[in-house]
């Protein structure tokens, strides 16, 4: 299913799934109202094996970190694209945004908060990777000149059995 949104929509995004659908909702509804053009390409999203508490802590913090991205950049270069699908017994989710060419710094493999508190910032992509490893996934992040893309493959056995 391809959501495309500049006005609001109100469409199932989730179909076996409402607790994942009302957040999709609720992050186009923020992207809505922050001028930010949002794309979902969603095949599959369906949590299987996969804990709801965990897939909903993914999609709250790369969604969060793809707005506050946005927020930095001018208004007629934002733009998120959210996809995910079920490929064999993987899941995958991926989330590309603009970014401000600073906002992101690299220090090995790990990547750095821009924000000036770090001590209150810079948490969400550790408790995105501790989820990663939990399911026996991994984690692809590229930044290429002013483009963030984050690629999350996750073990997850669509007959709802827990790894």
């Amino acid at each position: 299913m391809i959501v495309k949104t500049r006005k609001k929509s109100n469409k199932i995004i989730c179909r076996n799934n409402a607790v994942l659908n009302s957040v999709l909702h609720n992050k186009v509804r923020v992207c809505e109202a922050e001028e930010i053009p949002v794309m979902l390409h969603i095949q599959s999203l369906e949590p299987g094996s996969i804990h709801e508490i965990d897939m909903l802590s993914i999609l709250y913090n790369i969604f969060d970190n793809a707005v506050e991205a946005c927020r930095q950049v001018d208004k007629d270069k934002r733009f998120i694209e959210f996809g995910s699908g079920q490929v064999a017994n993987q899941l995958v989710i991926k989330i590309r945004n603009r970014i401000k060419d600073c906002s992101v710094r690299e220090k090995g493999k790990r990547f750095l908060t821009g924000k000036k508190d770090k001590r209150q910032h810079g948490f969400e992509m550790q408790i995105v990777e501790d989820i990663v490893n939990k399911y026996y996934g991994a984690l692809s992040i590229q930044i290429k000149e002013d483009i963030f893309e984050l690629v999350i493959t996750l073990e997850n056995d669509q007959n709802g059995k827990d790894i």
